[in-house]
């Protein structure tokens, strides 16, 4: 039989068809619930990360404010970084805001189960 061809099967299981259909209207679904999962995830963008750590930042120091040098100035208070392996304290400081900016969100450290800790940078508003 070496000049016969077998023709493939071309119809398709009612099966296949409809779970064809259903997959082109579930797309949209499930690309809408994988955005809103990330959308409500506490893992910061990377350019935000300022550094990561195994091991929780100790408690934060008190720190005396003072008075604002000036008026409009806005107090950035001050908080653990890690550097080489180590908390280091950065202490806070009066500073004025951007053109445009009025309020400071301060740097603040997030527990996220794949990384460790996180610092989140801080950052005008």
């Amino acid at each position: 039989m070496s000049g016969v061809c077998v023709p493939l099967v071309k119809t398709v299981p009612l099966w296949v068809n409809s779970f064809m259909r259903s997959s082109r209207t579930l797309a949209p679904l499930l690309v809408a619930v994988a955005l809103s999962v990330a959308a409500c995830s506490r893992t910061p963008p990377p350019a935000r990360v300022q550094a990561v750590a195994t091991v929780a930042p100790p408690a934060p120091r008190h720190e005396e404010r003072g008075h604002a040098p000036r008026s409009g100035y806005v107090w950035k208070g001050g908080y653990w970084n890690r550097v080489n392996n180590q908390f280091v304290w950065v202490m806070g400081n009066w500073s004025m805001p951007p053109n445009g900016f009025t309020s400071w969100e301060a740097p603040r450290w997030i527990h996220d189960p794949a990384q460790g800790w996180v610092l989140v940078r801080g950052r005008w508003r």
